[in-house]
């Protein structure tokens, strides 16, 4: 597997089911360790790095089952993402020092902030206990978490899953002005019409390896791909079907 992503570009990782794709990802953010290879962001190796440590340095994620702390408030899920960023610990925290104060203060208005991105989804919503959001803002707040860390590279995976047509169509907008921002975005996502819409490069997968490239429809049309969604017979008489997943 061997994979680069420019900045300010959204990278598109497709393949059926148990192609490894959520592997890729866990190897990037540390959940697993590679044995072989590199991680590289602007040239510096994240491999042994811990996952913590991988979100200091610039790269975040999301997950394809919802990760929230379900019992914390919106706004305190956000403020989470904030811990590789923030400076003050535990002593200042226990006597409430001026240092402390301030730098909770000005955490509190760019979690606020960073609600904002999904319009009035979230900020209406930042008391209310992460659980009682809909499926579709626990999503966005995962989304709004990983922004938080101030990470230059998002990971994204399958962001989309379990959202009806409307909201699918304001997030694919949503990933779009994380480009737009400068932040680059690797997507996994069985979304054809997602993956169509917003992707600059497309990269296909298949037990666990890179099988086509390019852009969606030359991906889409590639015969390895055809044959790893739709199997060897099928795949000769797909034509111009388009793949889902």
């Amino acid at each position: 597997m061997d994979l680069e992503a420019s900045a300010g570009t959204i990278v598109s990782i497709i393949g059926p089911n148990g192609s490894g794709k959520t592997t890729f990802f866990n190897c990037i953010s540390g959940l697993y360790r590679p044995t072989a290879g590199r991680v590289l962001l602007e040239g510096a190796d994240m491999v042994g790095l811990r996952p913590d440590q991988i979100v200091a340095a610039g790269i975040a994620r999301t997950f394809q089952t919802i990760r929230l702390f379900p019992e914390m408030t919106v706004v305190e899920n956000v403020l989470v993402g904030m811990h590789t960023k923030t400076k003050e610990g535990w002593l200042g925290a226990a006597l409430r020092t001026a240092t402390f104060n301030a730098e909770e203060k000005r955490a509190a208005e760019r979690a606020i902030e960073l609600l904002g991105f999904f319009g009035e989804n979230l900020l209406p919503r930042q008391h209310d206990l992460a659980r009682n959001l809909s499926y579709a803002n626990q999503r966005r707040l995962e989304i709004v978490r990983a922004m938080a860390t101030g990470a230059a590279v998002l990971l994204l995976d399958e962001p989309a899953a379990g959202m009806n047509p409307k909201e699918t169509s304001e997030l694919m907008a949503d990933i779009v002005r994380l480009k737009e921002l400068g932040r680059t975005v690797l997507l996994i996502e069985h979304d054809m019409v997602v993956i169509a819409t917003i992707s600059d490069h497309v990269i296909a997968l298949d037990h666990g390896c890179k099988i086509a490239e390019g852009s969606f429809d030359e991906v889409r049309h590639n015969p390895q791909v055809l044959e790893a969604y739709l199997g060897r017979g099928a795949a000769g008489t797909a034509g111009d079907s388009v793949v889902r997943a």
